[in-house]
């Protein structure tokens, strides 16, 4: 369990980095953190990040030599957006756009896509003009005044629930026992200690290997060999940690239903009672609560609840 959840820490470090990068637009975080997630996309069969991200890479950084402009614009910092002068906002072109568009989304706005094509043209071309003069209108007023100056997640309030959310996740990680201190060569569920079969335990484990010797062998096939980059893409199928998980198919009516056995108590009662066990399911499900303590008593943490009604008590 150490190992997997140290390799699970070092995956998230990159995604933080990438994150930093357009909130910082720093384009050499951005190709570093970049490329490091590479292998993550070749190790988990993300199709189309697998065939265009390595192009992606390599062209960005043939930048430096055949566009020297280009590149030192984004040196400079216009890899990003940035639109305010509080540190750390700035976005990327893509979630930048999205902000663009949300313009349209305006009271009597845009419902459904017209069949005439001047109509859609009009709309497009009058909606941003309008968005400008309503900015500056509101500009004669001084009403950006109140504006925040610093990011609102850096708040004392977003700090306090920020942290508040890390102790509840501890704790209920804790309550299951410390996954850090757990022996053997192992992997389970946090939560229904259910154990992964022991022939993915290895894939698991080296999936990032894995997917960095699958990235190193693309490049040297698809852009430093003779393989079209447009070339069917395999996928490679490795085993991650919900591919033990058993399948169920259960037919509701005239459809049919996959259970998979999950935390989900009812997916693993189902899976359970067609696995050829003597379990009845009609008689567990009507006779059995499927919490540890009554709901009707106590509430799901196993407190008692409060009675606000004593006579309805006493009659009972």
């Amino acid at each position: 369990m150490f190992n997997f959840l140290m390799n699970y820490i070092h995956r998230i470090e990159p995604i933080l980095h990438f994150d930093e990068a357009s909130r910082n637009s720093d384009l050499v975080l951005h190709l570093q953190a970049g490329e490091a997630l590479s292998k993550l996309f070749f190790a988990m069969d993300r199709i189309k990040y697998k065939r265009l991200w390595p192009r992606y890479i390599a062209d960005m950084h043939e930048l430096r030599t055949s566009h020297p402009e280009t590149w030192r614009e984004l040196q400079y910092g216009n890899l990003s957006v940035t639109k305010s002068t509080i540190p750390f906002v700035s976005i990327g072109a893509d979630h930048a756009c999205e902000q663009l568009n949300r313009m349209m989304k305006i009271h009597s706005g845009l419902i459904d896509i017209p069949n005439n094509a001047n109509a859609r043209q009009r709309f497009f071309l009058a909606t941003p003009e309008m968005s400008r003069l309503s900015a500056e209108f509101n500009g004669q007023f001084n009403l950006a005044v109140n504006k925040p100056q610093e990011h609102h997640h850096v708040q004392p309030s977003a700090v306090r629930k920020a942290h508040d959310n890390v102790d509840r996740i501890k704790a209920a990680i804790l309550s299951h026992g410390n996954p850090f201190a757990a022996e053997g060569d192992q992997l389970y569920n946090f939560i229904t200690h259910t154990y992964v079969p022991q022939e993915s335990v290895s894939q698991i484990l080296n999936i990032d290997d894995t997917g960095q010797k699958l990235y190193v062998d693309y490049v040297a096939e698809r852009m430093n060999g003779d393989v079209s980059l447009w070339a069917p893409v395999k996928k490679q199928n490795n085993r991650l940690y919900m591919s033990g998980n058993k399948k169920q198919t259960v037919k509701i009516r005239d459809q049919s239903v996959d259970l998979k056995e999950t935390k989900d108590l009812y997916g693993r009662l189902m899976v359970l009672a067609r696995s050829s066990r003597d379990i009845d399911q009609k008689h567990a499900i009507g006779n059995y609560e499927f919490t540890l303590t009554t709901r009707a008593l106590f509430a799901p943490d196993g407190s008692i609840l409060p009675c606000t009604d004593k006579s309805n008590l006493i009659h009972a």
